[in-house]
């Protein structure tokens, strides 16, 4: 029994050197990536019935896409298809959609078992979400035209309501970040996205049925949470709950703090300070 004791103790040992050497590489050197960021990106995640103090012990990263789908709103879940993560892009990321088609046959409606780990490109405050936030203004002056035509229209006045609170929402509390782009190659990526803009992170691609092509969606990120370093979960763990930082909600609440995020080595992130907003104190 005291051997088991001891090789358990050894073995934890062993392991924990090995993710500290892990943490070391990554943030040896200068960080691939430095960004600052806002509450609207890094939200704090709160857990349900823990004491305060342990309430804010880390973020979640929120992202967007621009989707195939014409509504603004739907166009932006992050459950929809990436316009361009289609065919010819699948191909690039090594799958073999030729072979997938052959197997449509005995795959399940809508879906297709595979996962693919790939290098996830991140804009931020880019050009994705300028096109977002056009297509949802452009939108809504054509709901308010036909709104004015038909003042008895109570399904139309609703349409309405519902997308100039998601507008709001989108200018003032929601995240800016996109993923626009994929790779295998972080060398590569790197020079196409060489800017104080863009982040990588990995992740991970599902794939999709849709018609007759096979299309790709973001699974998740690999680091989708991030811990908050001592120094700093004082400052968000006092903070009250946040309000408005999701794109349905109702209310919405500008950003409370500040967060400067470095990418290392292995495109793992951590949190380098963390900022209050003089006007939200």
């Amino acid at each position: 029994m005291r051997k088991f004791v001891l090789a358990a103790a050894i073995l934890l040992l062993l392991v924990n050197l090995i993710v500290l050497a892990g943490v070391a590489y990554n943030r040896s050197g200068a960080p691939l990536f430095s960004i600052e960021l806002t509450e609207r990106e890094l939200p704090v995640r709160r857990a349900f019935g823990v004491i305060r103090e342990n309430a804010a012990t880390a973020v979640s990263i929120k992202w967007n896409i621009l989707g195939q789908d014409k509504d603004p709103i739907r166009m932006l879940s992050t459950r929809g298809l990436p316009s361009w993560l289609q065919e010819e892009k699948l191909v690039e990321l090594g799958v073999d959609v030729e072979e997938l088609e052959r197997q449509r046959d005995s795959s399940q409606p809508g879906t297709i078992p595979m996962l693919k780990e790939v290098v996830l490109v991140l804009e931020y405050d880019g050009d994705a979400y300028r096109q977002a936030l056009s297509l949802a203004e452009r939108r809504e002056v054509e709901l308010q035209r036909q709104s004015s035509s038909s003042p008895d229209d109570a399904a139309l006045a609703n349409r309405l309501r519902i997308l100039s609170n998601y507008v709001t929402n989108l200018k003032q509390s929601q995240s800016r970040l996109y993923v626009i782009d994929a790779g295998l190659d972080i060398q590569d990526l790197r020079k196409k996205y060489a800017g104080k803009e863009y982040l990588l992170i990995r992740g991970e691609i599902s794939l999709w049925w849709s018609e007759n092509a096979v299309d790709g969606r973001i699974f998740h990120l690999s680091t989708g949470q991030i811990h908050i370093p001592l120094p700093f979960w004082r400052i968000l763990a006092d903070l009250p709950g946040a309000q408005g930082h999701f794109p349905h909600q109702t209310a919405s609440a500008k950003p409370r703090y500040t967060v400067r995020l470095n990418i290392g080595k292995r495109l793992e992130p951590w949190i380098e300070s963390v900022t209050l907003i003089e006007s939200a104190e």
